[in-house]
């Protein structure tokens, strides 16, 4: 049923749209007349269709011919939303180009302050700086906008610091089909600064935000803590929404197969966390005193996450569903979807572009409108095939396991060929195995944080019931991407995004099929109201029989037969069979039975591996000793592609390392090692004694003297050392270089790398770090 507000969600939809193609979001706002002159037509075209609308109902209801269709007083409101929405988007461009900021004009000097949490990627780390003031030569003047900054990763700056930056302004570039301009427009930012010069002035912003990001950053460790990688980077980014942490390649795989929707907070989320509230506030407070804290919980963890455009979505519509339950009205939700469309834009009337926002709001169109549409068609079908006892189980697993999922897909599969170019043809079969374990995911990696928080080790123990379903969805994700033709490259043209979408409803609704739903819509209403009163009638006889059992068994209960001990034993075997074939009952043998597996496959096998990760440009270098000793030589220029390489080898619960090697501290063999020192439990840490003052290995020195603290031994590396990784397998790693007595100068990092030999029974293996000509000369 589309109701009074999803047409007005339209038109208003329809006009912003229109004013964005009549004045760039880039741009620079219209004159006043000209908002003006849209805002007096909009509240004209209202007045009018109120006018029309009373005199249509006589006076008794204003809008009574609004809800019943009346061309003149629904067309003038349409007309009137409409106008509104392109006035919205008027007044929310820039009085001036750039905000008044000097962009492509050479090296200025900005101070503002940290507006949201940093972006902390592998290669680099963005920082939104609101800007207040500007530096002209003479003097610092006032100055408002906001500039993206591409800084180094280190050193590193926090929400709400005040910076003084020293860079040059550049309009952001059009990369290929994408827009990044208007991409970053829509979020208020103008400019950009590649590689500026920050200094630190002073520490502000919000305490309640400060609140909320500490609290995201203890839930983030105790995921770390608790999970191996990536297992712990996707959790982060399911319960989170911080997904930076992912492996590029393992983020590869989600766009590959369509799925990364289950990285993305969502509705799922939402509607998980509403329940627990509602029903666990209910019971401690009441229904009605349970409503406002419910709302504030969903409203601070919509702020938590980051508040992109799905989460907020969902939480809207989450807050309106329990609002209508206090009211004792049921909400609709298709009313819902529309009234936080309209809310989110009128707030924000980029929003609309945002393809989260589209990608949200079409999958749950799909769900109200393609879905029932499945659901009964999946009824009527195996209603004519299989008893009608069977009928029902059958129906609700294959709804949960596939028929939500390919009413999603109807709708968000377009979007992406026209926003993406790419169509994935393993998103069913992805998706389908995926989505039914995401439940638990949420459920047990939320309550692996919250216990996290408070104690380590119980974070630990519930983290060890988190690891299987998170485990399993990365390894359906990489083996479903690794398919043949996963995906294929396609950009869909408007014309033909708008002709699917008009032809959706036509396929999905012929009027023979809306005669057959109905007619077997009434005949299952009959055959509910027979076997009701059947029941009822049936009842009482139930009731008599169950009595008479009972007394007859009250007078048999002196009498002790042979068989009631094995009747006893057999009834304790039923309910465990019963138990072991319920839903919970085999999540959790699944559960040991892959943890059982992970560590048996992780067991010492008496060889020696040698493991080169992928982590790019760069080197890490795993050892496995034949009785499982580890040696990590370098961790290349990436943290998450190492973490997920070191993570793979070991088992979920494992996080030690007996020896980490850096050779030499250049970036693309030093950048991974801070994290892995802070992940891991290192016995000995050994490095060459060189100087290098890059933040890569200001980082590296930070976190060694952490390690250090924490009961790590640091050592200089030089040659004819030698470690004795494994000596009762006859494992040895000697040093060759660097010398004691004749180093290398110190501006030749390379030429300090450390050079080790590996050395067990007939085997050798040399690692030669990035030693140049001269020093392989040398050794040799």
């Amino acid at each position: 049923m589309i109701t009074p507000l999803v047409r007005l969600a339209l038109a208003w939809a329809v006009g912003i749209g229109a004013a964005a193609a009549l004045w760039p979001v880039h741009g620079v706002r219209p004159p006043s007349v000209q908002i003006a002159a849209l805002g007096c037509l909009g509240l004209v075209s209202a007045l009018g269709a109120l006018v029309a609308s009373r005199r249509a109902a006589r006076g008794t209801d204003p809008f009574a011919s609004v809800r019943r269709g009346s061309p003149l007083s629904l067309g003038l409101v349409l007309v009137a939303c409409a106008l509104l929405g392109a006035a919205r988007h008027a007044v929310s461009l820039p009085v001036t180009a750039a905000f008044g900021l000097p962009v492509d004009t050479g090296e200025v000097r900005l101070r503002g302050t940290v507006a949201r949490e940093p972006d902390r990627r592998d290669a680099r780390t963005d920082y939104v700086l609101r800007v207040d003031s500007i530096y002209d030569g003479s003097q610092w003047r006032d100055s408002k906008g906001k500039v993206l900054l591409q800084a180094a990763r280190w050193p590193m700056h926090a929400y709400g610091d005040r910076l003084e930056v020293a860079a040059k302004l550049e309009t952001p570039p059009v990369i290929e089909d994408f827009d990044y301009r208007a991409f970053l427009a829509r979020r208020g930012i103008r400019a950009i600064a590649r590689r500026p010069m920050i200094e630190h002035l002073d520490t502000g912003g919000s305490r309640i935000r400060h609140t909320l990001l500490a609290l995201k950053d203890t839930c983030r460790r105790s995921l770390r803590r608790a999970l191996p990688e990536p297992e712990s980077s996707l959790a982060v980014g399911i319960l989170l929404g911080d997904a930076r942490g992912i492996p590029a390649r393992l983020d590869e795989d989600f766009r590959t197969t369509n799925t990364s929707h289950v990285i993305a907070i969502s509705g799922s989320n939402i509607a998980l966390l509403v329940a627990l509230l509602s029903s666990s506030a209910g019971r401690l407070f009441g229904r009605r005193e349970a409503v406002p804290i419910v709302i504030a919980t969903v409203a601070a963890y919509t702020a938590l996450v980051g508040a992109d455009a799905a989460v907020v979505r969902a939480a809207i519509m989450g807050s309106i569903v329990v609002l209508g339950d206090l009211a004792g009205r049921p909400s609709h939700a298709a009313t819902s979807l529309a009234a936080s469309a309209v809310g989110m834009s009128l707030w924000n009337p980029g929003v609309l572009w945002d393809l989260g926002f589209q990608l949200s709001f079409a999958a749950t169109i799909g769900l109200l409108v393609v879905g029932p549409v499945l659901r009964e068609a999946t009824r009527a079908r195996l209603s004519s095939r299989l008893p009608a006892d069977r009928v029902a189980g059958l129906a609700k697993f294959l709804e949960e396991a596939v028929l939500l999922t390919v009413a999603a897909q109807i709708t968000t599969w377009p979007i992406i060929a026209m926003q993406i170019g790419a169509i994935s043809l393993v998103a069913l079969l992805a998706n389908a195995l995926i989505v039914p374990v995401q439940p638990a995911v949420m459920a047990l990696g939320g309550l692996t944080a919250a216990a996290g928080s408070l104690w380590p080790a119980a974070g630990a123990l519930f983290g060890l019931a988190a690891w299987p379903p998170i485990a399993w969805t990365i390894r359906v994700v990489e083996l479903c991407a690794r398919l043949p033709y996963a995906s294929i490259t396609w950009r869909m043209p408007p014309i033909a995004f708008i002709a699917y979408f008009c032809l959706l409803p036509l396929a999905l609704h012929p009027s023979r099929s809306i005669v057959t739903i109905r007619s077997r819509t009434r005949r299952s209403r009959r055959l509910l109201v027979i076997t009701w009163h059947k029941r009822r009638s049936l009842a009482p006889r139930l009731r008599g029989a169950m009595s008479a059992n009972r007394s007859r068994r009250s007078g048999d209960r002196h009498k002790v037969r042979p068989s009631d001990n094995v009747s006893a034993k057999s009834g304790i075997a039923s309910h465990v069979l019963r138990f072991a074939a319920s839903p919970i009952g085999l999540a959790i043998l699944s559960s040991l039975s892959a943890l059982t597996w992970a560590n048996a496959l992780h067991r010492p096998d008496g060889l020696l591996h040698v493991h080169t990760l992928d982590v790019g440009q760069g080197d890490a270098i795993l050892v496995v000793s034949p009785n499982g000793r580890r040696m990590l030589v370098d961790g290349g220029p990436s943290p998450s592609a190492v973490l997920d390489g070191v993570g793979r080898h070991f088992p979920p619960w494992d996080r030690r390392l007996d020896v980490v090697v850096l050779t030499h501290p250049d970036a693309d063999h030093v950048g991974g090692l801070p994290a892995v020192l802070d992940r891991y439990a290192v016995d000995v840490v050994i490095a060459p004694k060189v100087e290098h003052d890059t933040p890569d290995a200001r980082a590296w020195r930070d976190a060694r003297s952490i390690e250090q603290a924490e009961g790590a031994r640091l050592v200089d590396a030089v040659a004819g050392m030698r470690i004795g990784l494994d000596p009762e397998a006859g494992l040895v790693a000697e040093v060759l270089w660097p010398p004691r007595d004749r180093p290398p100068p110190p501006d030749a990092v390379n030429d300090h790398s450390v050079v080790l030999r590996l050395t067990h029974g007939r085997t050798t293996i040399l690692l030669t770090g990035d030693i140049e000509s001269g020093v392989e000369s040398r050794l040799v």
